[in-house]
Parts: C-alpha cells; structure tokens; sequence
C-alpha cells in the first residue's frame, strides 16, 4: 500500500500532525482488518507512529532502516547522515542515539539535509 500523501502533507504542515498521525494509524488499521501478514514501513520520518503501533497490535510491524542503525553502531563513533526528508534527519538521529543508549556505545551524529534533492523529487525528476 502506497500512500504518498502522507509526506505531501507532512512537507505542507512542517512535522508530523496529529491529523496526520491519525491518518497513518487509520492506515495501519485497515492493513490489520484486513488479515495482513505483517507491515514492513519505508519512511522513517513516520518511526514514532510506527512505534505505536506495534504496540497497539500483534501483527509483525516493522520499521525501517533497523538492520542498518545496527550496522551504523559498528563504526568507529562517527556517524554521518546525510537525508531528502527534513523530518528524516531527526527520527533517525533519535533512533541512533537510543539504540546508542540501549547498546552503551558513545556516537557522534553529523547530519545533513540535501533538500534540493527532495524538491527535485517533488516535481517530478
């Protein structure tokens, strides 16, 4: 299931609104009314939803990006992000630093937002 107006109004609000969390969650519904194997989400500037839901429900749902977070923690402590999404770089830089936490290893996080990336996306190239 592909809903990308999800993003559309995220980028025209600025963040994650509760109308758009009750969007997103009302899609995690449907998928589990409709006897779904498991969800496997893509867009991890929707991980505190995601996060809620696999707490609301039994059905497998998983976030993205895991194995690689894993991956990042093996490094040196040096992390660097580099993301399209505004709302990206701060979910991940959270997720990072939790897991960091839970896995008692020191990171340094730089981030950047290549923006001219997602407004080519937005207009099509």
């Amino acid at each position: 299931m592909l809903d990308e107006g999800l993003t559309q109004e995220v980028d025209r609000a600025g963040k994650i609104t509760e109308l758009i969390s009750q969007r997103f969650e009302n899609l995690v519904s449907f998928c589990v009314n409709t006897k779904k194997d498991g969800l496997l989400f893509t867009c991890s500037a929707f991980v505190p939803q995601i996060e809620r839901c696999q707490q609301r429900y039994t059905l497998p749902i998983l976030k993205p990006n895991e194995a690689l977070l894993e991956v990042m923690l093996q490094s040196d402590g040096a992390i660097g992000l580099l993301a399209s999404h505004p709302v990206t770089l701060p979910t991940l830089k959270t997720q990072l630093h939790a897991l960091a936490k839970l896995k008692g290893v020191d990171i340094l996080v730089r981030s950047r937002l290549a923006k001219v990336a997602w407004d080519a996306l937005q207009i099509g190239e």
